[in-house]
């Protein structure tokens, strides 16, 4: 009894292993807070970096339905949580907004590299309303198409705007 029990024993193992092989770690998530509101996005853009070989294999186009959505009224402030995942690497916001003129805006911040799991943008002024907001990580160094030297996320975390009139206006 004991011979036929270790082969189908081994073969149960064999069987596990192959399957928990075959299991990937969930990628992080980022979680916007405005207006009162949470909001969580996946990655809606994830390269595969090989730094040996110096290769990066992207999908052709970002999945915009892991985007979050947020309505938030003119001249809020945002704030960003990254899990340590993110926070422990290198990782920056750009942004896109309408100023008080409405005329069409962006701006990023300065890369982080201090292991920070949040960043509040401030309000961008009277009138401003954000529209997108984008977490940027797994920088790597690039060569844009002159050939200058350039850093290029290879992870990205969306958020889109909603604008929302305040009661009474």
């Amino acid at each position: 009894m004991g011979r036929a029990f270790r082969p189908a024993l081994l073969a149960g193992v064999a069987a596990v292993s192959v399957l928990v092989s075959g299991c990937t770690a969930p990628r992080p998530v980022v979680t916007f807070y405005g207006n009162r509101t949470s909001a969580v996005a996946q990655a809606d853009f994830w390269c595969t970096v090989d730094t040996a070989a110096l290769t990066v294999s992207c999908p052709p186009e970002p999945d915009n339905s892991k985007d979050a959505n947020l309505t938030m009224t003119a001249g809020q402030p945002l704030q960003i949580n990254v899990p340590s995942e993110i926070g422990d690497t290198p990782w920056v916001v750009v942004f896109q907004y309408r100023d008080g003129a409405g005329k069409s805006q962006s701006g990023r911040t300065e890369i982080f590299t201090d292991s920070r799991l949040s960043f509040t943008l401030p309000s961008l002024g009277a009138g401003a309303q954000l529209s997108r907001v984008e977490v940027q990580a797994g920088l790597v160094p690039t060569q844009d198409a002159g050939g200058a030297a350039a850093i290029t996320a290879s992870r990205t975390w969306v958020l889109i705007v909603n604008s929302k009139v305040p009661a009474g206006s």
